[in-house]
């Protein structure tokens, strides 16, 4: 199936049929369907052995699923969660009892085995869950208790920042609402200092020393600094507007236009670009099947082709350079909105 739907997909891209936010939100259901089925069929095997799970269970889906923006080759950032706070705490009684945290953990892993297993087609998604409390020392499945200590008392400020991403992909209970409130709480509504925002600038920087500078995602003036800016937007404003707790950059665009419609220059921009970005690495991975977000010179050579449709001049690669240094402009006065609003905001 999502071989097909890719084809589908890419097709609608290529021939113009999708916009790039349709591209993306299909690309995302599929992803989550997928992922729903794959969690539907593995507790139904861990329930043939140890009975039902009497505690709801959720995915949190970070990062470009958790945003709705998917783009070909995405990896799959997943959190997974159990609701601790129901009354009853044990699995349905049997003859092996096994713990909830077994319990899930057992679910969880045959998720993530049955999404990265080889075909022959290759595998359905590579799976990333070092987004979740303590990393990859940490346990697999956390608990509901768990993830509000972890982000209240000990998360640093890029993982909260990086959970303002996050949104329930697939589930078996009730546990949507309550788990979405609880994540909307610890990272759009936190409390940030000047420190926060020092530290926040020191991991980017370092990421940035660390990247090739034809990365279209971790480079300066890249996709991911163009997502700290708007998250920046994002938490101070929220208050004002609790519309922007979402985790979608694109909508998040959309509100802050409507909010500042004098500055609307500056935010048809960043969604532009956005586009561009999201447009360009598509292309990219469907022209050379490979899920890097590193453009190699073929490729920058090659991109007035794969975007017929685009105006590149006068080169793709001063075309991206001129974007990514009108980016990091934008970010670094963010960076100064934000101090100063740290200042006026105590």
């Amino acid at each position: 199936m999502k071989d097909s739907e890719w084809l589908r997909i890419a097709l609608g891209d290529l021939l113009g049929k999708f916009t790039i936010e349709e591209v993306c939100e299909q690309l995302t259901l599929l992803a989550e369907v997928i992922l729903q089925d794959i969690v539907d069929e593995s507790l139904a095997e861990v329930g043939k052995k140890y009975g039902k799970p009497s505690l709801p269970f959720a995915i949190l889906g970070l990062g470009k699923i958790g945003g709705g923006e998917m783009t070909f080759g995405s990896d799959l950032d997943l959190i997974f969660v159990m609701d601790d706070t129901c009354p009853n705490d044990s699995t349905e009684k049997h003859d092996d009892p096994i713990s909830p945290v077994e319990y899930f953990t057992d679910v969880s892993s045959r998720v993530i085995k049955r999404l990265k297993e080889p075909t022959n087609f290759g595998i359905l998604y590579d799976i990333d869950t070092r987004l979740r409390p303590y990393g990859s020392k940490g346990i697999l499945v956390i608990s509901l208790t768990q993830l509000k200590d972890y982000y209240e008392h000990t998360a640093d400020i890029w993982e909260k920042m990086a959970l303002m991403k996050a949104r329930v992909v697939a589930e078996n209970g009730t546990f949507t609402a309550n788990l979405q409130e609880t994540i909307k709480n610890l990272s759009f509504y936190c409390l940030v200092s000047t420190e926060d925002v020092q530290r926040s600038e020191d991991i980017r920087m370092k990421m940035v020393r660390q990247t090739n500078s034809n990365n279209l995602k971790k480079s300066e003036g890249g996709m991911a600094e163009l997502e700290y800016a708007v998250r920046w937007w994002q938490h101070m404003k929220v208050k004002q507007c609790p519309q922007l707790a979402t985790p979608s950059v694109i909508k998040a665009l959309n509100i802050l236009n409507e909010l500042y419609p004098e500055q609307s220059q500056q935010w048809t921009f960043l969604k532009e670009t956005f586009d561009i970005y999201i447009k360009i690495l598509n292309r990219h991975r469907l022209f050379t099947g490979i899920r890097s977000s590193t453009l190699s010179e073929q490729t920058l050579q090659f991109l007035p082709h794969l975007l017929p449709e685009m105006d590149l001049s006068p080169s793709p690669i001063e075309f991206l350079n001129n974007t990514k240094n009108k980016v990091h402009q934008f970010y670094v006065k963010t960076l100064q909105t934000v101090e100063q609003w740290l200042k006026e905001n105590p």
